[in-house]
């Protein structure tokens, strides 16, 4: 009897661990949803670094980030290779799109991340979540 629940609960690990793998294509490395001071006037100091954990090259062309509420940003044609990361800035500056580390910024001219609680999500172009985080 032992023998049979020790076999049912590893096959039960193995299919759960085997369903998330396949679903998630980003690890998180760092989400700084609180910037230090006021979010409106540090902007870039919110930002998400996620690392590409799918095993391959993932072209990030119309993938889309939103978080909990409406707010959401297309990503442009970003070739993230495999275990490289991207780092998400809520506020303006210049994307980098080629080379490492890849950079995209959101554009807002506010503080976009609830401090206590918001939901991140990443969706690829067909509209499959890849990744998310909530907090």
């Amino acid at each position: 009897m032992k023998t049979t629940l020790l076999l049912l609960a590893c096959c039960f690990i193995l299919l759960g661990a085997t369903q998330v793998h396949a679903a998630t294509k980003f690890s998180l490395v760092e989400f700084k949803y609180d910037a230090d001071g006021n979010d409106n006037y540090n902007r870039n100091g919110e930002y998400v670094t996620l690392k590409n954990i799918s095993g391959k090259t993932l072209n990030l062309k119309n993938w889309i980030v939103t978080d909990n509420g409406s707010h959401s940003l297309t990503l442009p044609e970003i070739k993230l290779k495999k275990n490289k990361k991207i780092t998400i800035y809520t506020g303006e500056g210049t994307n980098v799109t080629t080379g490492s580390p890849k950079k995209v910024y959101w554009g807002n001219g506010w503080g976009l991340w609830n401090n206590d609680h918001d939901k991140l999500t990443v969706k690829n172009k067909k509209g499959k979540t890849v990744f998310s985080y909530a907090y």
